[in-house]
């Protein structure tokens, strides 16, 4: 039932925005996001490759209308712990 309902919705640019950050995101911070699908492919045994393909299509669509590398913008390299958060 919910799939059906979810099939039936139409994606807006900040749907796909919370995609991305969700796949960049773990519990200490940004991560890269290769590093972050591998991390969930170890926990869980998988990570299907339409999935993982989709994430890095997202990452270089908002990139490109940034005009600037995703982690530049999420302060990748900047822990939760860092900034007292």
């Amino acid at each position: 039932m919910i799939k059906d309902a979810l099939d039936g919705v139409e994606l807006d640019e900040y749907d796909r925005l919370i995609q991305l950050c969700d796949s960049i995101a773990g519990a200490e911070g940004v991560l890269d996001i290769e590093e972050r699908m591998r991390d969930v492919k170890r926990r869980y045994g998988a990570y299907p490759e339409e999935k993982w393909n989709r994430n890095l299509m997202l990452k270089k669509h908002f990139e490109e209308k940034m005009g600037k590398d995703i982690y530049s913008v999420a302060k990748k390299d900047i822990h939760l712990w860092e900034e007292g958060l």
